[in-house]
């Protein structure tokens, strides 16, 4: 079984905070929670723009979380897309309907996330 971990901004310190099934302790140091803890955090109110891990990290090594914004090689063109929980419980790269991440290679990057970097997308027309 994957650990199962989420992410969650808190605006006041612009810092990410990550809740696990692997901590039972808060580790304030590396912001990293128990689950129970890290959801009234946000259920308070104190984090915001929530994403779960999809068990999986990029070229680099980063973990990929829902609402990353992911850019790859696919098809002979480079794709940036942000990074969604849809149909068939399956992670997408949006807008690409048909790119499902994790069924295939992962060998794009985390470059950023919709919430800090939302200029990555906005002029995006899925190609570059």
């Amino acid at each position: 079984m994957r650990e199962h971990k989420v992410r969650g901004y808190e605006p006041i310190g612009h810092v990410w905070w990550y809740g696990t099934s692997d901590v039972t302790s808060i580790d304030a140091k590396s912001r990293i929670a128990p689950l129970s803890r890290f959801w009234q955090c946000v259920e308070d109110e104190k984090l915001a723009n929530v994403g779960d891990w999809i068990g999986r990290k990029d070229k680099n090594g980063t973990e990929i979380y829902e609402g990353d914004v992911y850019r790859q090689e696919w098809k002979g063109q480079v794709v940036t897309g942000q990074i969604v929980y849809g149909d068939m419980a399956r992670y997408w790269l949006e807008p690409y309907p048909h790119y499902q991440i994790g069924v295939i290679k992962i060998s794009g990057e985390v470059i950023g996330n919709v919430y800090q970097n939302p200029e990555l997308l906005e002029a995006q027309d899925g190609c570059h």
